[in-house]
């Protein structure tokens, strides 16, 4: 007998991406980034994202993102957690991270 599993949900959020690359580079502060996912794709979740300028992410993939996170002195896991919250913040009818850590549940404005 096998246990049957139901299928993950996607968790592909394209409207967030669109956001990420309006954004600027996470390190250097310029703009047209690519987007760069600190736990890779495989994991199928794409709200784990940062805005890069291509150079730099290429560099990131050829010496090491752990270097690269020394050399810059960032955390991308970290900076993808932020960039997901501030998203969610911009969504109309989505509660704020601050208004979640309040208790609020959005009943109060209805």
């Amino acid at each position: 007998m096998s246990l049957a599993y139901p299928k993950p949900l996607s968790r592909k959020v394209p409207e967030f991406i669109a956001w990420l690359h309006d954004e600027p580079c996470c390190v250097s502060g310029c703009y047209v980034v690519v987007v760069h996912h600190p736990r890779g794709r495989r994991f199928g979740d794409e709200h784990n994202g940062v805005p890069l300028l291509d150079g730099l992410h290429k560099e990131g993939h050829n010496q090491g993102w752990k270097t690269f996170e020394r050399k810059y002195r960032v955390n991308l896991r970290l900076l993808a957690v932020g960039y997901w919250v501030r998203w969610l913040d911009t969504q109309s009818g989505v509660l704020s991270l601050s208004e979640l850590i309040q208790g609020r549940t959005g009943a109060e404005s209805a």
